[in-house]
């Protein structure tokens, strides 16, 4: 190696080793900063919009409370008494009770069960170790995703009910709490496909919350 070669290779050395002392901690000190502030910046934003969404909420839903309980106290203390609802709350409650008594006594047990009942009977057939070996099977998956567009139809059936007659209805109440705190976001995540076999056992999350026997199967 001659001399130039190595006055070139001992500056060009030199000049990564500096790069590396003096510009790349600062550099990385920056860009920690900057992605730092980011974070800050997207979680003040998540958190003011969270507040102010719950806060549009929590106003619309005064604004219909505030009306409901004009029209009951109108009714409840008018001569003669009376229910305190309109002609639109009354045949939406008559339209509705037959509709929601047979999703809740027929419709969602029935498709819980046969959910349940397909991912057991699919993965004992198949050999399966882990549930997630069928559940990607076209009815597995079909029967899942149904299930949750039930639940979440039910839901909302539940909340079209006129919520002065649901607050004095215990099973409407119960149903709709359950239903939306539990039911639903079980089966959309379905711990049943996320378990062994072995480990999952004959019921599923959702047909355990609501007491099915999986032996008594309706066709």
């Amino acid at each position: 190696m001659n001399i130039e070669t190595l006055i070139v290779v001992v500056l060009g050395s030199g000049f990564v080793l500096l790069i590396a002392v003096w510009i790349i901690p600062p550099l990385q000190y920056l860009w920690q900063m900057l992605a730092d502030a980011l974070d800050e910046h997207v979680a003040n934003y998540t958190g003011t919009w969270f507040w102010r969404s719950m806060w549009s909420r929590q106003q619309r839903h005064y604004r219909q409370a505030q009306r409901a309980f004009s029209r009951w106290f109108a009714g409840r203390f008018a001569a003669g008494g009376g229910h305190g609802l309109d002609d639109d709350e009354l045949a939406a409650a008559q339209q509705l009770t037959p509709i929601i008594r047979q999703l809740l006594e027929e419709e969602v047990p029935t498709t819980i069960r046969r959910c349940n009942s397909l991912h057991r009977r699919m993965a004992q057939l198949t050999g399966a170790v882990h549930m997630r070996e069928v559940a990607g099977e076209p009815e597995c998956l079909t029967l899942r995703q149904w299930n949750v567009l039930l639940l979440q139809e039910t839901a909302r059936t539940l909340d079209h009910y006129p919520l002065s007659l649901k607050l004095d209805t215990v099973e409407l109440l119960d149903a709709s709490v359950a239903i939306k705190k539990n039911l639903l976001p079980t089966c959309a995540m379905c711990p049943y496909i996320r378990q062994r076999v072995a480990d999952a056992g004959e019921l599923c999350p959702a047909a355990r919350l609501i007491g099915i026997n999986t032996s008594h199967e309706n066709h």
